[in-house]
């Protein structure tokens, strides 16, 4: 259902941020060359990902913060597109990838919700209201979502954003936020909905959680993957990576 071929993603980045207009301004007329080199470099995130995944498959997307999970989670899902090689993808795809960051903090959690539900999902009217008493947030769903704490904006996210199933499912680190009473409800919601779907790409640091979501792992490194396959045996290669060194090692 998912095929993805030598895939590159990077980003361009300058190294000098803080940098005044008037400073870019003439360091620009000075030696155009010169100040456009050392402004900018490339963050190459993604290097040669090649994987194939059929139905039926739930795998666990691990590795170290930077290793490229969710970079590979966002081109999947079509928010990016790379700068080498191909995603071909058979089937509906639906992201629970922090919703958080395209809502707007001065309309209500009631008026958000309907973004999401827009944007996530062809919903029903009925189903938004379903996702809106899982949430279990009241009348707060009637306040502005400025006010909200941060558990209170991960319970109506993921309640909307998980109302339905889909061919290709996509979760990035879905519990991050909540509380635990939330985590414990919303796990069921979500297990649910990995049983209806297809393909099932899941990051998660927890262990624990993949072992109880996932069939298969595939273990990134800088951008590489390094190991595609059973659970022990990719936990196995990536527990061993993670020992620190003789070198990190600090006598107290």
């Amino acid at each position: 259902m998912v095929v993805i071929d030598n895939l590159h993603v990077a980003f361009n980045l300058l190294l000098n941020p803080d940098e005044t207009l008037r400073g870019q301004f003439v360091g620009l007329l000075k030696n155009p060359y010169q100040h456009l080199v050392r402004n900018k470099d490339v963050l190459h995130v993604l290097k040669g990902v090649s994987l194939k995944a059929r139905r039926g498959d739930r795998i666990a997307l691990i590795g170290k913060n930077g290793a490229g999970k969710t970079t590979l989670c966002r081109c999947i899902a079509g928010i990016y597109g790379p700068k080498k090689g191909s995603i071909q993808i058979n089937g509906s795809i639906k992201a629970i990838l922090d919703p958080r960051s395209i809502l707007y903090p001065e309309l209500t959690g009631r008026e958000n919700a309907r973004i999401v539900m827009s944007l996530f999902h062809d919903g029903s009217e009925s189903q938004l209201q379903e996702a809106l008493e899982f949430s279990e947030l009241g009348r707060f769903l009637d306040v502005p979502f400025r006010t909200y704490s941060s558990g209170m904006q991960t319970r109506l996210c993921l309640s909307v954003a998980s109302c339905q199933s889909a061919d290709v499912f996509l979760l990035d680190e879905v519990f991050d936020g909540a509380d635990q009473s939330f985590q414990q409800k919303m796990s069921k919601r979500i297990m649910n909905l990995i049983e209806r779907s297809g393909v099932v790409f899941f990051v998660s640091h927890s262990e624990e959680q993949i072992r109880r979501v996932c069939n298969r792992a595939i273990y990134l490194k800088d951008g590489h993957i390094v190991a595609d396959g059973n659970l022990d045996e990719v936990f196995a290669l990536y527990n061993r990576d993670s020992l620190p060194t003789e070198g990190q090692i600090q006598s107290p």
